[in-house]
């Protein structure tokens, strides 16, 4: 629920929905990788991450700035996490490949035919991931996650544009 997103504890209090208390969704599900690639089909894709928590900042100098960082952390966790399993199943994948070249082609055909290989393995193609890590400025403050003052927006903004523009200029068309 999108004002759940913006109830972040413990500065905001949990948002009710249907009789049900939430706080910040963004926490578990921020990025669902995982959700991305099970609801476009096993085929292969183009996905783009966002991660708006590098991890590489200087090190916190007052409570405000350790909670901060500890949210970060949090975060970062998550897609990195994500990203971790993605490349775990597709080195699996590359593994039952490798094996089904081994076999007879009969068999390798039978077993391509096993209604569950085709629901994991779908047509083999890999999915291409293209991350966006933002750096973060220095000096920033801890209430840049909920900064949505017209201001942070609009340099968020141009941050982003900047760093679209830098890391799909590295990226290869193909991936």
């Amino acid at each position: 629920h999108v004002l759940a997103s913006g109830s972040l504890p413990p500065g905001f209090p949990w948002t009710m929905v249907d009789g049900k208390a939430y706080w910040d969704g963004g926490i578990i599900s921020n990025s669902p990788l995982d959700l991305v690639i099970d609801r476009c089909g096993p085929d292969g894709k183009r996905v783009f991450v966002v991660d708006l928590f590098s991890g590489e900042r200087a090190l916190p100098t007052n409570m405000l700035e350790v909670l901060a960082r500890r949210d970060e952390i949090v975060y970062a966790e998550r897609v990195h996490s994500d990203l971790r399993h993605r490349e775990t199943v597709e080195a699996y994948r590359r593994l039952i490949d490798h094996i089904l070249a081994r076999l007879e082609p009969e068999e390798s055909g039978r077993i391509k035919r096993i209604p569950a290989y085709i629901q994991l393995m779908g047509d083999g193609a890999a999915t291409t991931i293209t991350r966006f890590v933002r750096a973060g400025q220095a000096g920033e403050h801890s209430s840049r996650d909920y900064d949505f003052s017209d201001l942070a927006i609009k340099a968020n903004q141009a941050e982003g544009y900047a760093v679209a523009r830098k890391t799909l200029g590295r990226a290869s068309p193909q991936g």
